[in-house]
Parts: structure tokens; sequence; C-alpha cells
């Protein structure tokens, strides 16, 4: 893809990351106060629940992990250095930048968990057999206390990208073209076949948890969606077609998440990949008229999606103090605080880290005249 085109980041994908982060967190808030099927609206016929099906939004962060790891991947191919580093190193490395960016916000999730459990009372020998899960050894199957429950996400991302990465680096076209599609649907369509679903992160299948394959599976066909974008990017499309991979792209977003507000069994949730694929294809290549245009390219775009990864993280803190502040409340009112309260954590998480950032930035002065720059302090 030409740099330049990408030298932003894409606010469409941002605004999503935004939306399916928050669909997840209300799916896990209202799960916990409501223990029955809710309606909280119809259209016609369709029931609308609190996003009962919610946590099929963690298929469009898997799908968008692959889509980036391809990015970076084609960006390193096109760069001199890139027959300089080893995959191995270079995988290293990738994974390395990846668990900097995250760690930020994962310590600090992990640190305000402890927290909670000792103003819930509990012992300290319960919370030191928790700590091991700060690693993700609870998710390599060494032990099943986990500290922070969502983190299961970060544990399969990582695992997944070690596995795919180095495949996509040291054989990208025939991986992206023809080992991804196939090996992507094939894990999913065993796992849907075998186990009826492709959820349930503590369910092992085989010799790993099902989530592992799950992430390896979804991370594969991302990096398919990145190279098919890649090469429709530069394409000539007249205005209709343009406008018709808008209403695609549209509904591939809306069909997802009519999916996760409906009482649709969950058995049929692999129809996600479907809706969201061609959507993410689209929105990366900007073929849209829509994307195109540049008119959802917005800071505040920007903004709301690095909200998504603190939002998701910091979830666990209000479902855990909420039910106790305002037991006396309406369910609604709980479900809908705690995902506030959890939208208030990440907020300030964001503004911190970015103060951090700023502070970290050398101020560059310009050297008086007469002075050489180079040795400047």
């Amino acid at each position: 893809m030409s740099n330049e085109k990408h030298t932003m980041k894409n606010a469409t994908i941002e605004l999503m990351r935004f939306i399916f982060a928050s669909a997840i967190v209300l799916f896990h808030t209202g799960r916990d106060v409501w223990k029955k099927r809710k309606i909280v609206g119809t259209i016609g016929a369709f029931k609308i629940s609190f996003f009962r099906r919610g946590y099929y939004g963690v298929e469009f962060f898997f799908l968008l992990t692959g889509l980036l790891m391809a990015a970076s991947i084609w960006r390193t191919m096109e760069s001199q250095k890139a027959a300089r580093v080893p995959v191995g190193e270079e995988t290293v490395f990738f994974l390395s930048r990846k668990s900097k960016a995250i760690a930020p916000f994962y310590l600090t999730a992990c640190a305000m968990m402890i927290l909670v459990n000792l103003w819930q009372g509990t012992p300290l020998k319960k919370i030191a057999e928790k700590l091991p899960s700060i690693l993700f050894l609870n998710r390599f199957g060494f032990t099943k206390e986990k500290l922070l429950t969502v983190a299961w996400y970060l544990a399969a991302m990582l695992i997944a990208l070690a596995v795919v990465y180095p495949l996509c680096r040291k054989f990208y076209g025939t991986f992206t073209t023809l080992i991804a599609p196939l090996v992507g649907l094939t894990l999913l369509g065993i796992l849907v076949h075998e186990t009826g679903d492709l959820v349930e992160i503590n369910e092992r299948f085989l010799f790993t948890y099902k989530m592992n394959l799950r992430a390896i599976a979804e991370i594969s066909l991302g990096a398919t969606c990145f190279e098919i974008a890649r090469r429709l990017e530069n394409k000539p499309f007249s205005d209709g077609k343009r406008l018709l991979f808008s209403l695609i792209a549209a509904g591939g977003y809306l069909g997802t998440l009519m999916y996760m507000a409906s009482f649709a069994p969950k058995r049929k949730g692999w129809i996600v990949i479907l809706f969201l694929c061609p959507a993410l294809v689209i929105t990366w290549s900007r073929i849209g008229l829509i994307g195109r245009s540049g008119v959802l390219q917005r800071k505040f775009f920007l903004f709301l999606g690095s909200l998504s990864l603190p939002l998701y993280l910091f979830q666990n803190i209000p479902r855990a103090v909420v039910p106790v502040v305002l037991k006396n409340a309406r369910p609604g009112v709980r479900a809908v605080s705690a995902y506030l309260l959890s939208l208030a954590l990440a907020l300030i998480a964001c503004c911190a880290q970015k103060m951090h950032h700023r502070c970290q930035t050398p101020v560059v002065q310009s050297a008086p005249e007469g002075s050489d720059p180079r040795g400047a302090k």
C-alpha cells in the first residue's frame, strides 16, 4: 500500500474499535445483572438484547490484528533493511513492540484488580495464587487461577502472533493468498463442527485452549484481508461501485452488531466472519465512496479508538465495585454505570499516558548562530 495513504490511522477503523470494545463491555456488564434473557427493545419482530452476543466483538479485533500484522510485514519487506534481520529476531521485535504498547494499560489494570481483591477481603494466599496469570501462565494450562479475567484475549493474541508472524514474514505471498485463508477457514470450521461455536474461553480442544486456535485462525484471515485490500487500493472504480462498496462495509458492521444484539443461537456466530472480512477490506483500502471522501477521517474518532484497549482492560474493576456500591439500584442502572465507569477509567489512563509521552519527548531547540549543532546536548 502507498505509504502516503496510511501515514495516518484509519479513523473509521478506530471508531469501530471503540464500538466493538463497548459492545464487549456492555455484554459483560449486562450479564452481571441479568441472569435470564433481557429484551431491551424490539424493531418489528426483531427482539433486541443487551448485547447478549457481545463477545463476538473479539472477532473484529483478531481480524484487525492480523491485518495490521500483515501491513507491518509488507512495510518491512519494502524497506532496505528487510533482508538483514533474521525472521526469528524480527518476530521477537514485533512482539516486543506489541507488548510495550499493551503493558502500561495491562499492568495498571492488574494492579487495580489486586486492590479490588483486597477491598473485597480476598485472602492474600488466594491473591498470590492469581499472580502467575499476569504472565499469562494460566492460558498455557499451568494454573486455573486468574487475576484479570479479560486478559485471555491478550494471551491468545500474543500466542497467535508468535505462530503466524514468522510464517507470514517468511512466505508472505503464499501465506496471505493460500495458506492463511485455507488454514483460517479450516480451523474455524473444525471448532464450530466439533465444539458447537467459537467461544467458551476456558474450553480446551486437542492440545491447547480453544481460544488460541480461534486467534490463530482469525489473525491469519486478517492477513489475507490486508493482501486483498492492498491489491484493490489503487484500482479504478466508478462512483457507483464505490458507493456499493461503502454499503457492503456498512452492512457488514451493522450485521455484526445486529447479531451481537440479537437472540440468535451462538453456534451461528461464525457468520460475523463473513460480515467483518469484506467490511475490513473495504475500510482499510478506502475503495468505498465514503472512505475515499475522507468524511469520517476525524480526530475524535481516532481518540475514541485509543480508548478501546483500556476500556476493555479496566472493565473488571467497575464490574466488581458497582454491584456493591449500587446494590439497591435497578439492574439496568448498574449495567450502564459499570460501563460508564470503565469508560471514565479508560479516559483517565489515556490522558495520563499522553502526558507521560509529552514529558518524555525531548524539546528540540535551535542551536545558537555559529555553533555546531552536532555538539549540542
